[in-house]
């Protein structure tokens, strides 16, 4: 408002500034006029009636551009990707994209069960913004695989302190679920997050206070399964949800702890699974096969049938029961503290998850009692920034991106790039084997060290690359150990 007044004030000045030429130049030309005129010629009352008109004309003109101007959208396209905001700011749109191709390269694969391959990891638009200033919103699609809505809700945000959230979205669990998949610190995630929800349908409240240094979340969702997103329940019974972290030190002046936060989250709910949706998890390696599901096998015995109509008697498979198959049948509830610091070029992450659900066996009938089984999974991340930026949960920028610099006399950028390493595991209750597990086909833990290195070219292209070594207990036949896995990865990351 302001700006706008200033401007109709200097435009008022420019408008009185040539009348007053026009005036001046009149006047000079008056006694030529007046000389040459005739009967109906031009009075000098004519003339200042005829410029104080075009006076209002040329202000009311300087008030029409003065509206149009503050009416008029405005439109950005740059590093952040593009947007298109309200002149009054209450009202805007962001278009953005990313995308992941990875390479996946198995070594000592002498079976050949583990194909290298080229891949369209992630494929997402991205669709948010506010409308009237409070209502907030967001929409992300997933285009590699099979298509899926990923994030579909709205956000009544009248205060920082309390946001209501309606739709589907990342569910409030596990800290490396919850960071970017743009922020990814190594290429595929570790295993504590193969026992957190993905995204899920639910309604949530969550909010900060002191700028950000402390936040919470609670919910109440459909219920997905470890490491799974979902749609629509299977259930009358829904999954609650809640979160802390804090970041005691992040306004306060002792730099060394700024960065250093804590926090916890835990779920709780109730899982009544069937034969056609048993809602028992699978556990993947960071190469994506599968080292341990649940038993998922009918058990069948022979029958005699006797056909009237032709008079044959016949052998078929009836299902007695279904009790090899396993489902989950009972209360659930997960645990997960976490935390991570970060101090200049230096970062560390990690966080402890607990998963613990009541299984049964059977279909039609239950065929044994139900058992509570707990698995538990841990991660240690580190990070080290060699060309000297600071990193951050909510990722990294490069200094220098990759470059002729013409604003820093023709300096050379080379981007940003940065160490990293991990130890990851995870483990199964050992209730599990050998009812509701097969130990031939399922390990009863997995270890993973995984190394990789970032290369930030600039704000909007990646490279990276990672080495991954996991071991197993159990998972063979014989009691044996299933073998090891080791898989290079690489990754090409644009986005904008």
């Amino acid at each position: 408002m302001k700006e706008k007044k200033v401007n109709q004030k200097v435009n008022r000045k420019r408008n009185r500034k040539a009348i007053s030429s026009l005036a001046l130049l009149v006047n000079m030309a008056w006694p030529i006029l007046s000389w040459s005129q005739s009967s109906d010629s031009v009075t000098l009352e004519n003339v200042d009636e005829k410029v104080r008109l075009l006076e209002r004309k040329l202000e009311l003109q300087a008030e029409e551009d003065d509206k149009r101007k503050s009416e008029a959208a405005i439109v950005t396209a740059g590093k952040d990707g593009f947007s298109i905001r309200s002149a009054d700011k209450e009202d805007i749109l962001k278009l953005k994209f990313f995308q992941h191709v990875d390479g996946r390269y198995f070594f000592d694969d002498g079976a050949n069960k583990l194909p290298n391959t080229l891949l369209l990891r992630r494929i997402r638009p991205i669709w948010e913004g506010t409308v009237s200033k409070y209502y907030n919103f967001r929409l992300m699609p997933e285009f590699s695989g099979t298509f899926s809505i990923l994030d579909a809700y709205g956000e009544l945000a009248f205060w920082p302190e309390a946001r209501l959230r309606i739709g589907k979205s990342k569910t409030q669990f596990g800290l490396e679920r919850l960071k970017s998949s743009q922020d990814m610190d190594l290429i595929e995630f570790a295993h504590p997050t193969s026992l957190t929800p993905n995204y899920d349908l639910g309604i949530s409240l969550l909010g900060d206070f002191s700028e950000e240094a402390y936040s919470y979340s609670i919910g109440v969702f459909n219920g997905a399964i470890d490491g799974a997103s979902r749609d629509v329940d299977f259930n009358d019974d829904k999954d609650i949800i809640g979160r802390i972290f804090a970041l005691p030190f992040k306004n306060g002046d002792f730099d060394l702890l700024r960065n250093f936060g804590l926090g916890f989250a835990a779920s709780w709910g109730h899982k009544e699974g069937d034969l056609a949706n048993t809602e028992t998890p699978t556990y993947k390696t960071e190469g994506q096969p599968t080292f341990f599901s649940f038993r998922n096998v009918a058990d069948k015995s022979s029958a005699v049938t006797y056909n009237a109509t032709t008079k044959v008697i016949g052998n078929s498979a009836a299902i007695l029961g279904d009790t090899g198959t396993v489902r989950a049948f009972g209360d659930g509830y997960r645990l997960n503290p976490q935390g991570y610091w970060y101090f200049h070029s230096f970062g560390l992450s990690g966080e402890y998850v607990a998963s613990v659900q009541e299984y049964s066996k059977g279909g039609v009938k239950l065929g044994s009692p139900v058992l509570q089984l707990t698995t538990q999974a841990w991660q240690a991340t580190a990070s080290y920034v060699i060309t000297g930026e600071s990193p951050s949960f909510k990722g990294l920028k490069p200094r220098h991106p990759l470059g002729i610099d013409p604003g820093d006399n023709g300096k050379v950028g080379l981007g940003a790039w940065e160490i990293v390493g991990r130890y990851s595991g995870l483990k199964v209750d050992d209730k599990a084997f050998s009812e509701f597990a097969d130990p031939a086909k399922s390990a009863k833990e997995a270890t993973t060290w995984s190394a990789g290195i970032n290369w930030y070219l600039t704000r909007n292209w990646k490279w990276s690359a990672e080495y991954a070594w996991t071991e197993f207990k159990g998972g063979a036949s014989a009691n044996l150990d299933r073998p090891e896995e080791k898989v290079f990865f690489s990754r090409l990351q644009a986005s904008f």
